[in-house]
């Protein structure tokens, strides 16, 4: 079996380009559209707790918050009390979940009690 291949054919050797000419309007910095814009809110920080529940038995977790004192507000807010807060240091746990979510600790079963 023969192959013949063909001949490259002949590519440009200098190849032009023209930069677009671009033009920044900066006096839309000083329009009130912009100057009236909101900064976001801060970063929330995360915490372990270490907390008594209504029934006063220990409950451990941690909660995602601005500062300590919101934090120790949204877990007062689920009935806790004597709550001991720690900034958990070197980022957060899980970098994927959003920043407003606030992770409630589950529940603990309640066992149930079938009669015969």
């Amino acid at each position: 079996m023969t192959v013949f291949f063909a001949k490259p054919k002949g590519i440009q050797t200098e190849v032009v380009f023209h930069a677009p000419q671009i033009r920044i309007n900066f006096d839309v910095l000083k329009s009130v559209r912009v100057q009236n814009l909101e900064l976001p809110p801060g970063i929330e920080k995360q915490f372990t707790y270490q907390a008594k529940d209504k029934d006063s038995r220990s409950q451990t977790g941690k909660i995602a918050a601005i500062s300590s004192a919101e934090a120790e507000v949204l877990l007062t807010g689920l009935g806790y009390q004597q709550i001991v807060l720690q900034e958990v240091l070197g980022g957060r746990e899980n970098p994927f979940t959003p920043y407003y979510e606030i992770v409630v600790p589950p529940k603990t079963p309640v066992k149930k009690v079938i009669k015969k």
